[in-house]
């Protein structure tokens, strides 16, 4: 749990300078509406939850914009005192061309790249295993100024390279998908 504080402690240290400098600097969120996650353990168990709002911390540097997303997610399911657990730490950073078309609009296209581990406790066969996935997703977004607050909107053409459980397995999984985020971002 140390490991997402450090991450946006270090976020934050590197984005001061940023600032200083006139560039803009802000933390924002995103909704995914209707997106589910699967996470299959060796024997066969599923496991179903919604994805929580993801956490961006928008440094813009001119006509380039960084953006590191920190999202956690953990879903229990209790049977006959016993507990099965799935939990999910997703780790992206974006890397943008960023257009202010107008002092109030803005579009930005780029890709977003990094991890996600996903770590699951079959209480019912007393197993535990986790996973690094690996993603990859080219992007399109646009956004709307109200002085410090942007609302906008993002498109993803996601690819996601699935790890193995078992990590003698040469299984390779891979998933494409389609995903569309509403943001809402402070800026300093």
């Amino acid at each position: 749990m140390y490991r997402p504080v450090l991450v946006l402690g270090l976020i934050a240290l590197v984005s001061l300078p940023a600032a200083a400098q006139g560039n803009r600097v802000g933390i924002g969120v995103s909704i995914e509406p209707l997106t589910r996650f699967a996470v299959i353990d060796q024997n066969g168990f599923s496991s179903l939850g919604f994805f929580t709002p993801s956490l961006y911390v928008p440094i813009t540097l001119g006509q380039f914009r960084l953006e590191p997303e920190i999202s956690y997610v953990r879903d229990a399911v209790s049977l006959n005192d016993e507990t099965t657990a799935n939990s999910r730490l997703r780790f992206v950073t974006g890397l943008f061309y960023y257009n202010q078309r107008s002092e109030a609009n803005a579009l930005y296209v780029g890709t977003r790249i990094g991890f996600a581990r996903t770590a699951v406790s079959n209480a019912f066969s007393d197993d535990t295993a986790s996973q690094i996935d690996f993603i990859f997703a080219p992007t399109l977004g646009g956004e709307h100024y109200f002085g410090d607050l942007s609302l906008g909107v993002e498109s993803q053409v996601q690819y996601t390279r699935i790890g193995n459980v078992d990590e003698d397995s040469e299984v390779t999984r891979s998933q494409f998908l389609i995903r569309a985020l509403f943001f809402a971002r402070f800026h300093f």
